[in-house]
């Protein structure tokens, strides 16, 4: 079946599956966006009256025309703007970039400080060898993404490997 339709003096000849298919995937991409906003309720254990607040800190530089390169972060979580510690993540990084591939490939050590919610300020050390390929691409004209597929080992004290 064609839908022959009337827009900005022209006619238009569409099948009719071609315009259930794009509006499929409208309906779907509204519907994805309204769940995002919808609130995790009781899922948590916290306050979510107090402020929290994630300061993330991301590099990554190579040397000169080298494949070689160095990349990493440093997140600090916290509860009540700086004082109730959530997490203190240092993570780090050699890269390596094949000529004529498009991807980055990473070997990692990142130390982690957990600290517990609330009055305490006891903290659980962690320590994580990675394992990481980044890789592009382009959908469209307009959206870049990347694919990250990491491989870690965890090592927490008090738990097994």
């Amino acid at each position: 079946m064609v839908l022959i339709f009337y827009y900005q003096n022209h006619f238009y000849r569409e099948p009719l599956i071609a315009i259930i298919a794009r509006m499929k995937k409208t309906v779907l991409f509204y519907f994805a966006f309204a769940l995002c906003g919808l609130p995790t309720i009781g899922f948590s254990q916290v306050d979510e009256s107090k402020l929290g607040a994630w300061y993330m800190y991301f590099f990554s530089a190579n040397y000169k025309d080298s494949p070689w390169g160095v990349q990493g972060d440093v997140q600090y979580r916290t509860w009540n703007g700086a004082d109730d510690l959530e997490q203190l993540m240092l993570r780090g990084g050699l890269t390596y970039s094949p000529k004529n591939a498009n991807a980055k490939f990473t070997l990692g050590y990142a130390n982690i400080q957990t600290g517990a919610y609330g009055e305490s300020d006891a903290t659980t050390p962690e320590s994580r060898i990675y394992q990481e390929a980044l890789i592009p691409n382009q959908v469209g004209k307009r959206f870049y993404l990347t694919h990250r597929f990491r491989y870690e080992q965890r090592f927490v004290q008090g738990q097994d490997f």
